[in-house]
């Protein structure tokens, strides 16, 4: 992994459907969340590259 000389580790925002939830970094403990879809017949997450622009992985 590149990063393991960094000094810094990669963060991302990370979206659940269009709505910021919390900004990850890749050395950061666990983050919990409890997301009713009983509005929705589906849940887009994604993960949104704040040090190099705009890089995203999203999962549906």
């Amino acid at each position: 992994m590149k990063y393991l000389k960094a000094k810094s580790f990669p963060s991302f925002d990370l979206y659940l459907s269009p709505y910021l939830w919390t900004m990850v970094e890749a050395n950061s403990t666990t983050k919990e969340v409890i997301h009713d879809t009983t509005s929705q017949s589906s849940l887009q997450i994604c993960l949104v590259n704040t040090e190099t622009g705009p890089e995203q992985a999203c999962l549906s």
